[in-house]
């Protein structure tokens, strides 16, 4: 029934079809508040996202119905804390319970369900620290945390995830450093920590992360040198490290980072500009380049030899660069994303960048 337009309140017949299967009323208008508890005994999956119901979260509703395997509650209006209720669910996969005005701790009941591998808590108003129980959940592949006011270290249990794939937990309020055994993952293909207040060196063990793809440490308290193991890691293809407070060069060790597509590596104290294109240009994947705000007033380097046969995005913007517009920015022929600004270039625009 995802028709997008359905409103009102659900009918209590709905709940009372001894033999459905599938319940899918996401995408609609309807209102009102779902049963505590329904008795359909063969139901399996119940989609109520993207609606406007408002209530606390009904956790009774695997008390009778036990072959629930997937729950989507997410983007309504619930609230308040969550109720202990989701532990009868043994058989459930998938809960998703974002986009909500939920608060409080997860359910510790949560923790002990036995096949769940998606679990989505983004956007509400979980608090405290997380609690460690969270590695019970030995089945996980997705965890999505991000957007709540979770405090305090990330628990180091991520050595009993023998099939993590994802993780997000940006937008928090999470310290200390990261944790070893996530720093050690071998299955984590997504790691998301943005915007939280994380610190120490980032110290991540490259010969362990095999399948590690997009790796997001934005906005936080991060010091030390870029590492230098990063280009190690043989799937990496989308590095975010803006925001940090970050020293020193680009490492030499990029020159053969040939997997590397997108690198965000603004507001540090990153200097050399000239030694940092001289090896990014080596990144024969390179899409995407901001460096924005470091290498203060350095002069923009202009040897004809520099070349980025893949990029498409060059932004250098508010670092006090001298210099003229380069010659070899006419050979970036992919690009279509050029930012300059709030530097102290001068000279002509040259009439090439109309060839673009």
């Amino acid at each position: 029934l995802s028709i997008n337009f359905l409103r009102g309140s659900l009918p209590p017949s709905l709940f009372q079809l001894p033999n459905l299967q599938v319940i899918d009323l996401s995408r609609n208008n309807f209102s009102g508040s779902i049963p505590m508890s329904i008795n359909l005994s063969f139901l399996e999956i119940f989609d109520i996202s993207d609606n406007s119901f408002e209530s606390s979260v009904p956790v009774g509703n695997c008390i009778n119905s036990t072959r629930i395997r997937i729950i989507d509650f997410a983007v309504n209006y619930f609230f308040g804390r969550i109720s202990s209720g989701f532990g009868n669910c043994s058989s459930l996969e998938q809960l998703w319970l974002g986009q909500y005005f939920l608060s409080g701790d997860i359910p510790e009941d949560i923790f002990q369900l036995p096949r769940l591998n998606q679990l989505g808590l983004r956007d509400n108003w979980f608090s405290g620290e997380l609690n460690s129980g969270i590695g019970n959940l030995f089945d996980l592949v997705h965890l999505d945390i991000s957007l709540n006011s979770f405090s305090g270290p990330i628990p180091d249990v991520f050595h009993r995830f023998a099939k993590l794939q994802e993780f997000y937990a940006e937008s928090n309020n999470f310290s200390g450093g990261i944790p070893n055994s996530l720093a050690n993952s071998r299955t984590i293909t997504s790691l998301v920590l943005r915007n939280n207040s994380l610190n120490g060196v980032i110290d991540l063990n490259s010969f362990e992360m095999t399948h590690l793809v997009s790796l997001s440490l934005t906005s936080n308290q991060f010091t030390g040198p870029v590492p230098d193991n990063i280009p190690l890691c043989p799937r990496l293809k989308i590095i975010g490290l803006s925001g940090n407070n970050l020293i020193g060069q680009i490492p030499e060790s990029f020159r053969n980072f040939h997997v590397l597509c997108v690198l965000s590596l603004s507001k540090s104290t990153i200097f050399n500009l000239s030694a940092a294109l001289d090896i990014l240009q080596h990144c024969q994947n390179l899409t995407t380049l901001v460096l924005t705000l470091n290498f203060h007033d350095e002069q923009l380097p202009s040897y004809p030899s520099l070349g980025f046969k893949s990029l498409k995005a060059l932004i250098i913007a508010n670092c006090r660069l001298t210099g003229v517009f380069p010659q070899w920015l006419s050979g970036l022929t992919n690009l279509q994303l050029l930012d300059l600004s709030w530097n102290r270039l001068d000279g002509t625009i040259p009439p090439w960048l109309c060839n673009f």
